[in-house]
């Protein structure tokens, strides 16, 4: 209630920047929801929100531009789809009901993961390469998307200063 509260205080004043530190905290999901299209909405009419948080589907969902801060250092500076771009490593992930054969052309390895298959790419094989493989190979596909890593595991490279 109190994160509610604080936000009506501040839409009260009409600013054109709007400072947001973990507005999710404590509130149930449809609070949560109304939070979220509030915030939204302030963007759509012009308004800046910056918004502070450590759950990063939150920053996925809402954000277009993010600001890693460790320890007061910037770690990451930049729009959402060009973070990814740059931490994107050459996986595929895909959902078959068909076996995959031990081999496939420009496949280094498969992961089963749950339902589906992390497949890693040679260096220099396109995903449509693959994806015609696949099919020239008769697996049915149900689903095909080029990996992309999520903000979580982005957060954890840079904060534990792994490779990027």
């Amino acid at each position: 209630m109190q994160q509610k509260a604080q936000l009506i205080v501040t839409l009260i004043h009409d600013p054109k920047i709007m400072v947001v530190d973990e507005p999710f905290s404590s509130l149930d999901p449809i609070n949560t929801q109304i939070v979220k299209d509030i915030l939204l909405d302030k963007c759509k009419e012009g308004v800046a929100v910056v918004l502070c948080t450590h759950q990063m589907f939150h920053a996925e969902e809402l954000c277009s531009r993010l600001v890693l801060i460790d320890k007061g250092k910037v770690m990451l500076y930049g729009g959402l789809d060009e973070i990814r771009h740059q931490f994107a490593k050459p996986e595929i992930i895909i959902k078959t009901g068909s076996v995959l054969p031990e081999k496939v052309k420009g496949v280094t390895d498969q992961l089963p993961e749950n339902d589906h298959f992390r497949l890693k790419i040679e260096n220099g094989v396109s995903a449509q390469a693959i994806l015609k493989e696949l099919v020239k190979q008769n697996i049915i596909l149900e689903e095909f998307e080029i990996a992309v890593p999520s903000l979580d595991e982005i957060f954890i490279q840079v904060v534990q200063g792994g490779p990027g």
